[in-house]
């Protein structure tokens, strides 16, 4: 369940795009503490579930809707 509360701000590392979308991953190491694949997590306001966990970084995939009607489209590495 999202509570709205912002627990961290996160820095995207990684940006990839494909036909089907992309995939964002995204620095956030206090949010991980008790994170684990399958979690929702919001990003920008979208809410996104967390398909990879590794040490300090999320992955996300992201379909082609989901990019063309949010702000996501426009990240890049280091927001």
């Amino acid at each position: 369940m999202f509570t709205g509360i912002v627990e961290e701000v996160g820095i995207v590392k990684e940006v990839h795009r494909n036909l089907h979308g992309g995939i964002l991953t995204i620095t956030a190491p206090s949010v991980l503490a008790d994170s684990e694949v399958g979690d929702s997590i919001a990003i920008d306001g979208v809410c996104l579930t967390m398909a990879r966990v590794e040490c300090h970084n999320f992955t996300a995939d992201i379909s082609a809707e989901t990019l063309r009607c949010t702000t996501l489209e426009s990240r890049r590495p280091g927001d």
